[in-house]
């Protein structure tokens, strides 16, 4: 799948939007097969993040195996605050479980978090709000050219819920989305690194990275555009969407603002491109909603997700993605940089989900380097 950004006529954002226009282009590609076994649904056991933990400290003993198991059992019904995600990840002891930690996470990513950690602030006035807007617009406007010339390596793992074994049977045919937790025990798919490098504003990724692709038949999902494309897109599709107030949420260092937002279909410049075996099946304009996470201080986006609205007969039942930024330290200077993703995708004909876990590490200023010998030397 493939998203392409064109410029929008939106006064408060045209100046900056001419600007980088031709930088702004998201790709979100899946190569599928066509001989996918089909897997039955069945109900894990919905729990909440404390339970979660709860369920964590008590089996921290057992075997890795066993833990893992355990795991694939249940399904979250909020999402994991970074405090608290630790603490779990603090009673992992091994690979096996710790995968499906991740899968659990990655699940709820999409969620609130626990109303109990929700602080009961009263919302900003409608002037604060507008203030906190015109931050966001003044930080995506800028976030381009603000970030240094740098390198990072993207770590990417995929999860899918299908079987190891690729049959030409066995084809389920489904017309709605299928949550995780309906699917079955999600198993690693591939494992790769690459290179990104990002200069002049342009995000290059290193193809030369190594990979891990234990099955040559399977599917598969690739991303790009997280570093500062898809904060301008959403930015500017949603002053022409509704953008409006959520709530606060704590985040480690003050107060984070939350406001939802929806753009419809048609002031999106979301276009949707499917593939499947090279042939083009899916092409359009989409419409999108989600949430967005600021700094209300300074207008720095710290968390968005994105979770496309798709029509009934499209080949695709659900697409999301959510990327989070924070403070990486490059050259001695702290920057608020892209630090993980997650994007989810299920395709409509054949029960097959494919979730990518992303993380962005080993950041480094990206310099030219020039020595002048003289004759002496």
């Amino acid at each position: 799948m493939a998203w392409e950004f064109a410029a929008t006529n939106e006064p408060d954002y045209h100046s900056f939007i001419a600007f980088y226009g031709e930088f702004l282009v998201l790709k979100f590609v899946l190569m599928l097969t066509l001989a996918v076994s089909a897997l039955p649904t069945f109900a894990a056991r919905s729990i909440t993040a404390e339970q979660l933990e709860q369920l964590l400290i008590a089996v921290h003993d057992r075997p890795d195996k066993q833990v893992a198991q355990k795991l694939t059992e249940v399904h979250l019904t909020e999402r994991l605050s970074p405090a608290r995600l630790a603490r779990c990840e603090a009673q992992i002891i091994g690979s096996k479980s710790r995968q499906q930690l991740i899968v659990l996470a990655d699940a709820a990513a999409f969620f609130d978090l626990p109303a109990a950690e929700i602080p009961a602030t009263t919302a900003p006035s409608f002037t604060d709000q507008k203030q906190i807007i015109k931050l966001i617009v003044n930080y995506v406007g800028k976030t381009v050219h603000l970030l240094p010339d740098l390198s990072a390596t993207r770590v990417t793992t995929s999860y899918t819920d299908s079987p190891p074994v690729y049959t030409k049977t066995g084809i389920a045919s489904i017309d709605r989305y299928i949550p995780l937790y309906e699917l079955g025990p999600m198993r690693i798919l591939s494992t790769s690194s690459a290179t990104v490098l990002y200069r002049d504003g342009r995000e290059i990724v290193d193809s030369g990275g190594k990979a891990s692709k234990p099955d040559p038949n399977a599917n598969w999902m690739d991303t790009t555009g997280e570093f500062s494309s898809i904060l301008i897109t959403v930015v500017v599709d949603a002053a022409q969407g509704k953008f409006s107030w959520s709530h606060w949420e704590q985040g480690s260092a003050g107060p984070l603002a939350i406001f939802r937002y929806l753009v419809p279909e048609e002031k999106s410049h979301y276009l949707v491109t499917y593939n499947v075996n090279g042939n083009l099946v899916l092409k359009r304009l989409s419409g999108y909603h989600g949430k967005i996470t600021v700094d209300p201080e300074s207008g720095a986006i710290l968390r968005m997700t994105l979770e496309t609205d798709l029509k009934p007969d499209d080949p695709i039942i659900h697409s999301g993605m959510l990327v989070e930024y924070g403070p990486v330290e490059i050259g001695g200077k702290t920057y608020t940089c892209l630090v993980k993703s997650v994007s989810i995708l299920q395709q409509r004909k054949t029960l097959y989900t494919i979730l990518n876990d992303v993380s962005f590490e080993r950041y480094h200023l990206f310099r030219a380097e020039t020595r002048i010998l003289t004759e002496d030397h």
